[in-house]
């Protein structure tokens, strides 16, 4: 099971597709019942419900998953906290694997959200998982704008093993 956190979004809606897609079992953790029909549409085996407040919530949807896939609210001022609070649910419910949607040059500190997801990057660093960082994009031409599975696919991952 991989749980897929902000699934509800737009990031969060292609990842469950595209897991489903590949045939891992998905768990969608949202807070708006009303999304649970469109992401189970979508593939998702299961749907969990809470906030990223709620750290009952979390571990919870955390539990017997083999890896989170973590995507925040978009340009959230509690990314630390939050990102923080899904480490310490894949901690107590010892999920080793832990992949988490960043951006492309997050090191730009007059972006304050960029700044914020590198603070998390160097969270997550040190926090011991097997983790992947997906410094993730969109591409615009005079095409249309590339997803950003699509779009990143030949960005650097930035990686370390627990």
């Amino acid at each position: 099971m991989i749980l897929v956190t902000g699934a509800a979004g737009k990031s969060g809606n292609a990842v469950v597709k595209a897991l489903a897609a590949k045939r891992a079992q998905v768990r969608a953790f949202i807070r708006n019942p009303s999304h649970a029909g469109p992401l189970l549409a979508l593939g998702a085996a299961e749907v969990s419900f809470g906030s990223f407040e709620d750290a009952r919530a979390l571990a919870q949807a955390a539990a017997g998953a083999q890896a989170i896939y973590h995507i925040c609210p978009n340009v959230s001022r509690d990314e630390v906290a939050y990102a923080r609070a899904v480490a310490a649910a894949a901690r107590t419910q010892g999920v080793k694997r832990f992949v988490y949607h960043s951006v492309l040059h997050p090191q730009i500190e007059a972006m304050p959200h960029h700044w914020q997801k590198m603070r998390v990057e160097e969270m997550l660093f040190v926090a011991g998982f097997d983790l992947t960082v997906l410094p993730t994009c969109k591409i615009s031409s005079a095409r249309g704008t590339a997803s950003f599975a699509m779009a990143c696919s030949d960005f650097p991952i930035r990686r370390r093993r627990g």
